[in-house]
């Protein structure tokens, strides 16, 4: 009988984060059993890890449910406005976060892989570059004031390599928020401790990484 999985969870905010993003620390504390239960009861070769952007969505709005006090809704369709005199057309949301009955976040939301072999500072500006664009997306359209753009970051390294978990550490630091000078609000690190387990590709994914970025929005004067 395999030994069951224990995933390690860092979350770290920006000075900069509102009281309302940090009230979703128990959210990603959450994430982390979540992705733990995923792992633990597929095949041994199965990560939830290394799944794309809607399937990660998926899994933090099963986190936020898990909340009693939060709720969730995915792919969900609304009317927008881009500008005053423009009428009104269909849009879509990646997720909803209801932290309360008068505050929530909508969020868009980007997923990507990461090579562990290469530069740490290549890799977070890459980061940064999809971060900035679905915190843009997030920007451009919404009936929320608060708005998350999201990046889901799958780092892994070939498995010719051994040092895998050393480097997935030297990601987390080079993308904590202190360092980010404001291109990230909050970093939510899932990694797995001790030997990963082989799978049909050429890679071990020894971790999640989830960057946020926070945008507020006068919704009254759009």
């Amino acid at each position: 009988m395999n030994t069951p999985v224990k995933l390690k969870l860092k979350v770290l905010f920006s000075p900069e984060a509102s009281s309302e993003l940090r009230s979703l620390r128990p959210v990603f504390a959450q994430l982390c059993k979540v992705h733990e239960g995923y792992i633990n009861a597929e095949r041994p070769t199965e990560t939830s890890f290394w799944h794309p952007e809607r399937s990660q969505t998926g899994l933090l709005a099963a986190a936020v449910w898990r909340q009693r006090d939060k709720t969730a809704l995915e792919e969900y369709a609304c009317d927008r406005r881009k500008r005053p005199d423009h009428p009104k057309h269909r849009g879509r949301r990646d997720l909803y976060i209801g932290i309360s009955k008068t505050t929530a976040f909508e969020c868009e939301a980007k997923r990507m892989f990461v090579n562990l072999a290469g530069s740490v500072e290549t890799s977070a500006k890459k980061v940064y570059e999809n971060l900035k664009k679905a915190a843009n997306e997030a920007k451009s359209k919404g009936d929320t004031e608060r708005r998350l753009g999201l990046c889901f970051v799958v780092p892994r390294i070939s498995k010719s390599r051994h040092d895998g978990i050393a480097l997935d550490s030297r990601l987390y630091k080079g993308l904590e928020p202190a360092r980010s000078q404001s291109q990230c609000d909050a970093l939510v690190w899932i990694h797995r401790p001790g030997p990963l387990p082989e799978n049909e590709t050429p890679w071990l994914y020894p971790s999640l990484l989830l960057a946020i970025k926070e945008e507020k929005v006068n919704v009254a004067a759009r």
